[in-house]
Formats: structure tokens, C-alpha cells, sequence
């Protein structure tokens, strides 16, 4: 399925990528899933006897005997990367999960310190998860690796970002 994006996502994406395929949509501009695939990298893939057509990314090949389960497999992986970053992670990683069952409270978060954040989004573009650190910096899903405030050109001159106990407001 092609995914639709609003307007204004379609522009920045537009700008970074002057060859994106995309159609107008009620909702938006739908993407060409097979230029996002082709971008990535999947477009002529091979793993064993399965992979991706070398001339259609959207077309998933069996070479010689392949189950079912496998192509499957492929098409999961190729959705992942390209349609869902971190859909494992966000909702079927069992570690995560088993985890937080034992966690009445982060102990770390992120917080916005100040009003000079210039809404840049900088700090979203590093980010490992694709999160929002200025709205999601409590996420169960932020790794607290830090990379949104060394990202950050506000923070260099004024705290913006900073990690505090799980404790304080």
C-alpha cells in the first residue's frame, strides 16, 4: 500500500528528494511505495532464493524452491525498513515488554528547559525511534542515548534539552 503524508511532510521530503514519486490524494500525496523501496536499496535484493525484482521493486521474486513463509518473511522486512521504522521495537519486542512490567516509573527522561526551541526539528531527525523528543522525551520508547541533544543547534546556545530524574516534573 502507498503511504499518504500531508502537504507540508510532502514538501521537506520533496526538497531533500527532487525525484520522489508521488500522486495527489484526498488525505495528502501518496508516495510511490516502490520508489521507497527502490531508495532503500531492496530493488534487485537477493537473499537465497527469494529477493526483490531487479527491474520492479514493488515485485517479490522466488528463484528456485521458496515456502511461502519465506517470501513473507522478505515482504515484512522490506516493510519494516521502508513503511514502518521500528515496528518490531514499538510493538512486538518481547524484552521491552517483559521489561517495563517491572517499571513503575522511568528513571530518566527528557525535558524542554526553555522556550528558545526554535522547533527546528532536528532533534527529531536523529532520533534512533523516530520520536519527537520535545513532546515524547517520557516515551517508554526513548533509549535515552542523548543524540537529540548533541543535535540540537538551540542547546548550543541556551539549555534546551537535558535529561532529569524520573522523579522531578
Amino acid at each position: 500500500k502507498n503511504p499518504v503524508v500531508g502537504t507540508a511532510h510532502f514538501e521537506k521530503l520533496k526538497a531533500q528528494y527532487p525525484d520522489l514519486v508521488a500522486y495527489p490524494s484526498g488525505e495528502g500525496m501518496k508516495l510511490a511505495a516502490g520508489w521507497l523501496i527502490e531508495k532503500a536499496g531492496w530493488k534487485g535484493y537477493r537473499r537465497g532464493d527469494a529477493g526483490v525484482h531487479a527491474r520492479q521493486a514493488l515485485v517479490l521474486v522466488k528463484f528456485h524452491y521458496v515456502t511461502f513463509e519465506l517470501v513473507f518473511i522478505l515482504a515484512l522486512i522490506i516493510a519494516e525498513l521502508v513503511l514502518f521504522p521500528f515496528f518490531w521495537c514499538r510493538l512486538f519486542c518481547p524484552t521491552g515488554t517483559f521489561l517495563s512490567l517491572f517499571k513503575s516509573e522511568r528513571g530518566m527522561h527528557l525535558k524542554r528547559t526553555a522556550d528558545g526551541c526554535s522547533m527546528c526539528g532536528s532533534c527529531r531527525k536523529v532520533c534512533p525511534m523516530g520520536l519527537d523528543p520535545v513532546t515524547d522525551g517520557s516515551s517508554l520508547l526513548c533509549h535515552n542515548c542523548g543524540d537529540c541533544i548533541d543535535a540540537c543547534p538551540d542547546n548550543r546556545k541556551k539549555e534546551t534539552l537535558r535529561f532529569i530524574s524520573g522523579r522531578q516534573n
